[in-house]
């Protein structure tokens, strides 16, 4: 039975994830697995919930985004402020 266009896009998006996956770890930390913290611009939306769309709106939301591991993805979040986040961890927005 032959994919249906949905299901070959997925099937791409998940190699590119799993090819990509191998290589990055938190920027915090270094620890894996990772997550995707927007410092960068306006969200588009959660980079795992991309996958159905081009292959260009997935890369222009990774590049809004540093890689944490879950633990240094709730310290960001329970900052204050994205500003005081970037100013304490030395990213430039």
């Amino acid at each position: 039975m032959s994919k249906t266009h949905n299901e070959r896009q997925k099937a791409r998006y998940q190699k590119f994830k799993d090819r990509y996956y191998k290589y990055v770890h938190c920027s915090m930390c270094g620890s894996q697995p990772i997550v995707y913290h927007h410092v960068n611009g306006e969200k588009e939306g959660n980079v795992a919930q991309l996958w159905s769309h081009k292959a260009e709106t997935i890369r222009k939301e990774f590049l809004k985004c540093i890689p944490l591991c879950a633990g240094c993805h709730m310290i960001a979040h329970s900052m204050k402020t994205k500003k005081e986040w970037n100013k304490k961890y030395g990213i430039r927005t």
